[in-house]
């Protein structure tokens, strides 16, 4: 019984606790985020990691995103690059019925990612890596 409470408690406090972050930029004009909230990684580091999907393309040339993520992240889960359909394909960008060959696999966007997230010292979990 208290082990179904504790987890509850965890749960509503994770829950309640991230809420902020859904409206953390100031102005959808400026697109900046708001620095000035407490870090989610410093709040709970002595309890667990704490992190977010990052997209390769998409958010590692914005550098205000990337400074907000580095502050309130310190783990990070690539959103698709490690996912079977990105990294397996042929030549032209189409998928096949029949496999392709090593020659076809591309782990470079996946890469990025591993990369960045060492640079930063970020802890990667890759939860659909091949």
């Amino acid at each position: 019984m208290k082990k179904r409470i504790f987890a509850f408690l965890l749960a509503y406090i994770i829950v309640f606790s991230l809420i902020p972050i859904a409206s953390v930029r100031t102005s959808a004009d400026t697109g900046s985020w708001d620095m000035s909230l407490p870090s989610l990684a410093e709040r709970y580091e002595p309890y667990f990691l704490i992190g977010n999907i990052w997209t390769d393309a998409q958010r590692m040339s914005d550098s205000s995103t990337q400074r907000f993520y580095l502050n309130q992240y310190n783990t990070v889960t690539a959103e698709n690059s490690m996912k079977p359909d990105t990294i397996v394909g042929t030549p032209n960008g189409h998928r096949t019925a029949t496999p392709p060959g090593l020659s076809h696999w591309d782990f470079s966007t996946a890469d990025n990612i591993v990369n960045w997230a060492e640079q930063n010292n970020l802890t990667m979990i890759g939860h659909t890596l091949v």
